[in-house]
């Protein structure tokens, strides 16, 4: 057990205690996911992922203070239940496009608000992850698909304009 990974979590969850006047558990992502919440169990953040990997140890920790910042934002903002409710609606093999678009198009919009919500350490955080991420994204015209450079291009425009 890495004792510094789960105290480092431990004090993420904690922060959710004033925004959400309960405490959410902060877990380990699974694959390659940097980070993602869900409702029920918690927020998700990965320990160790290649997008990180050249930071050094202080800065892979406010990367993932600030990928926790994006994960509350969403706890905060989203309103899981009726984006779930439109999704049940559409046939099987739309949910997951209809989802994603949902993600892609809200994500900049929680970022814009991040700064009603809260301040100092966790949003200079939140603004280091963004434009980490947009400094190692791949460019738009190494998309494998038209859909694909389509959704990565959406996601840029979200991050940086």
């Amino acid at each position: 057990m890495d004792r510094k990974w789960e105290a480092e979590k431990y004090s993420l969850s904690k922060i959710t205690i004033s925004f959400l006047s309960k405490r959410i558990p902060v877990k380990d992502a699974v694959g390659d996911e940097i980070g993602y919440t869900n409702p029920a169990d918690g927020i998700f953040i990965a320990q160790k992922h290649k997008i990180f990997d050249m930071l050094d140890e202080d800065k892979k920790r406010f990367f993932r203070k600030g990928v926790f910042g994006h994960e509350l934002l969403h706890q905060i903002f989203t309103n899981f239940d009726y984006i779930q409710q439109i999704a049940n609606t559409l046939k099987l093999y739309e949910r997951p496009i209809f989802q994603l678009m949902a993600n892609v198009l809200e994500d900049p919009a929680i970022e814009y608000w991040a700064k009603t919500k809260f301040g100092g350490s966790l949003l200079r955080s939140l603004k280091f992850s963004i434009a980490h991420i947009y400094d190692q994204s791949p460019s738009i015209e190494e998309s494998e698909d038209a859909f694909s450079q389509f959704v990565n291009a959406l996601i840029q425009l979200g991050d940086m304009g």
